[in-house]
């Protein structure tokens, strides 16, 4: 019964001496802290206002450690950091004022004899956090690189690998957060930093190459800056390749699109043998030094496609033209160790070297072509006065889908079918020739086994077969007559096609639309085809 008593008692004294009672009021619970600052019967309308008043009063600001003894100063502001209002509102308003009311009386005893302190609530702007920290990699990221080759004095010399430093964001990130959740104000910030995959072409991998299994050089002119720069870049792109035994080299999977987003600037550019403004121009120079260099060095030429007309900076036949999405060029490495490429420009001269074994260098190899100017360039033009449906449809096909690209507004010609007259009249012809063939066959049989004369089945045969062949002319000539009236409508139908394809194809090219080049190439020669027609 003693004991009841002061239970009784413990909790009247509580609920008295805080100055409340198990029902809620609109002052905060006796005896709780933030941070130090005593909130005691704080009317809970002010304690937004009030938290915010201590939290300005607290440092924020973080020294970040870089490593190698630097530090940066940056603000919580900087790095997304943000003070909880809504959830420090909640946790301090609700502290003596549960649900349950022996966590209540627990709460307020604590309160009463020990105080409660609470500690500030931070939330992270992962967003803004990530955003200034990618900046901050920019100054303090230590670049590596990986083990590479030069010809020096005719030597292959090794570069040995460096392994880079560079901050890893979402391992700092998570640091950060996990230090905000310790519900301490934090001002030091260390940078978690990483090395992985920073070096992928090692020194053991480049030991072994020792020796420049062939070499070849192209000349360019510097002062055609747009075009320089473009060999330039495809020249660091293939610059470095290692290629494993067996394994084949493909140009466009090296050197990748070229677009103006991938730096690649405005340089004519070869189409159906005429220079004409475009992206990537000079590129070829590149392939095509590279192809004499593979030749040289015995790869396996897997593809390779020449210019449609000379080219000046190499000799005829020697070249190959590449083209993102439709024509390429590859080789694969046939030997039983790993070659290097190392591409190398100085001055106006852009040469490629093949680096490998000293065992895989070919003995004695030379390249040589034949004298061009002996063989006539003579042009056979063959004309098919018949133009078929499908050959339309096709044509009429490439010309929707490059309006539909271009977005010019075109009408289209009604597509021309053949007539039924006409298709009687083929099926009749056919049956014809048959029945004619088949009746002189049965004559010359009957001839040859059962009559007496054989002058006078000649005779009938003859009669029989020019009857039959004078009516067959008649048809042919008849048919003849409707398939030239329903050509000349084609005709008519594929010059009005070409003119769409043409005004299409300059507003492709003026758009710059290089993912179309396949569709613009085959439309250009489906043009150039058929104006030599007469159209």
């Amino acid at each position: 019964m003693t004991k009841k008593y002061i239970l009784v008692g413990t909790v009247l004294v509580l609920l008295g001496t805080t100055g409340c009672s198990y029902i809620p009021t609109e002052n905060i619970s006796y005896g709780v802290y933030y941070n130090d600052t005593d909130l005691s019967n704080t009317p809970k309308y002010k304690l937004q206002a009030r938290l915010q008043e201590l939290n300005d009063k607290i440092p924020q600001t973080i020294s970040i450690d870089m490593g190698n003894n630097k530090k940066q100063q940056a603000t919580y502001h900087d790095l997304g950091i943000q003070f909880d209002t809504e959830a420090m509102v909640k946790a301090i308003s609700t502290y003596g004022y549960e649900d349950d009311m022996w966590t209540v009386l627990s709460h307020r005893f604590n309160g009463l004899f020990y105080g409660y302190h609470f500690k500030p609530q931070y939330k992270l702007d992962e967003v803004k956090g990530k955003t200034y920290l990618t900046e901050l990699a920019k100054t303090i990221d230590t670049p590596g690189h990986d083990a590479y080759l030069t010809v020096e004095n005719g030597q292959v010399v090794i570069h040995p690998a460096k392994e880079g430093k560079r901050i890893d964001i979402n391992a700092t990130l998570k640091k950060l957060k996990d230090d905000l959740q310790s519900g301490d104000s934090i001002n030091s910030l260390s940078m978690v930093f990483t090395t992985q995959n920073t070096v992928k072409v090692t020194d053991t991998d480049l030991k072994p190459l020792n020796t420049v299994l062939a070499s070849f050089t192209t000349e360019y002119n510097p002062s055609n800056e747009s075009r320089t720069h473009n060999i330039q870049l495809a020249s660091d792109k293939i610059n470095g390749t290692l290629i494993k035994p067996g394994a084949q080299f493909s140009f466009n999977d090296v050197v990748g699109e070229r677009t103006a987003e991938a730096g690649y600037d405005d340089a004519p550019v070869m189409i159906d043998g005429k220079l004409v403004p475009g992206i990537g121009g000079g590129i070829c120079q590149v392939s095509s030094t590279i192809f004499n260099t593979a030749l040289l060095s015995g790869m396996n030429i897997v593809e390779r496609t020449p210019h449609f007309e000379p080219v000046g900076y190499i000799q005829a036949g020697r070249d190959a033209t590449v083209a993102w999405g439709y024509l390429d060029f590859k080789f694969r490495n046939p030997y039983q160790h790993s070659i290097y490429i190392l591409s190398v420009m100085n001055n106006g001269t852009l040469t490629i070297y093949i680096i490998g074994t000293a065992q895989d260098k070919p003995k004695n190899i030379s390249i040589s072509v034949g004298d061009y100017s002996e063989i006539p360039n003579k042009t056979i033009t063959k004309v098919d006065p018949s133009l078929k449906e499908k050959e339309v449809q096709d044509f009429r096909e490439v010309a929707e889908r490059l309006v539909d690209e271009s977005g010019i507004e075109a009408e289209f010609p009604l597509v021309t079918e053949r007539s039924p007259l006409l298709k009687i009249l083929i099926w009749i012809l056919g049956l014809f020739l048959a029945l004619m063939l088949g009746g002189l066959g049965y004559l010359w049989f009957v001839s040859g086994r059962n009559v007496d004369d054989p002058l006078l089945i000649l005779g009938i045969m003859f009669f029989a077969c020019l009857v039959r062949l004078i009516v067959w002319l008649v048809g042919v000539l008849f048919a003849a007559l409707l398939y030239r009236r329903e050509q000349d409508k084609r005709w008519a139908e594929m010059e009005e096609l070409l003119d769409i394809v043409d005004e299409a194809t300059i507003v492709l090219h003026e758009q710059n639309r290089k993912e179309l080049a396949v569709d613009i190439k085959r439309a250009e020669t489906l043009v150039k085809k058929y104006r030599r027609y007469g159209l």
